[in-house]
């Protein structure tokens, strides 16, 4: 453990939506193959939805709210014998730096819509309208096509719901 975490809210529960930092790197390797740390952004995840691999969601069960920990995986909860020619090593163990930035129990994610005030129905519809913008600045791209400042625009409108949406899970529901 590099950093104790909070001793009173446990480790979070099975099945629940988690938020992390971490570092990935191969045993023997000088630099991550991922981490977060490097791009500054945590990422959420919802656990037991084969997203991580076995071994991080383990070591994630036994962390604490704000815990840094390192943690040693063996292949059989890794890649195992899977390999990528010079992206995977077969058999590779990996090391984790993994913080454990928040987590919500799958129930109280739904509930949050409500502690807002803000409907489901009210933010489905904004978020809708959104990517509909950005389904016609991306169709605009195309018909004929357009000079490389559309495909910025058109990216740009693509991801404005999830920045919505992520910026009212940050400031609005505060995960």
């Amino acid at each position: 453990m590099t950093r104790s975490g909070i001793q009173s809210q446990g480790p979070p529960p099975r099945n629940s939506w988690v938020t992390i930092h971490h570092s990935l790197l191969f045993e023997g390797q000088d630099e991550p193959y991922d981490s977060t740390f490097m791009r500054g952004i945590p990422e959420k995840y919802k656990i037991n939805d084969g997203k991580l691999f076995p071994g991080m969601e383990e070591a994630i069960y036994t962390m604490k709210l704000k815990e840094r920990a390192l943690f040693l995986i063996r292949p059989d909860y890794a890649f195992g014998k899977f390999w990528c020619l010079s992206r995977i090593p077969p058999n590779a163990k990996v090391m984790a730096d993994i913080e454990l930035v928040g987590f919500v129990e799958e129930d109280e994610k739904m509930f949050l819509w409500l502690k807002t005030g803000v409907t489901f129905k009210e933010v489905d519809r904004v978020v809708s309208q959104v990517m509909e913008q950005g389904k016609e600045a991306y169709l605009f791209m195309f018909s004929p096509p357009k000079k490389p400042e559309s495909l910025k625009h058109a990216l740009q409108k693509c991801n404005s719901p999830i920045r919505l949406l992520e910026f009212m899970e940050k400031n609005i529901w505060n995960i």
